[in-house]
């Protein structure tokens, strides 16, 4: 009787890319979002504006780092 844990290995191609695509997904909404603070600040004053962006920016670069980890590593 055979293993019913061990899945071949076209399963684990697509599902690889299926992380891969919705990692992609993810990265555009991160591009959205500091795009939307970058507008956000634009329209309103505020003492916030500085460090809303510092953040924004950090996300979008973390969650291009995990992309491409993901992209080396899977």
């Amino acid at each position: 009787m055979a293993n019913p844990v061990i899945l071949p290995d076209t399963v684990w191609l697509v599902v690889k890319y299926i992380y891969l695509a919705v990692l992609l997904l993810f990265t555009f909404f991160s591009i959205i979002v500091v795009r939307q603070i970058h507008l956000m600040t634009a329209t309103l004053n505020g003492s916030i504006d500085a460090p809303l962006k510092i953040v924004g920016y950090l996300y979008l670069m973390l969650v291009i780092i995990v992309f491409f980890l993901a992209l080396i590593l899977l």
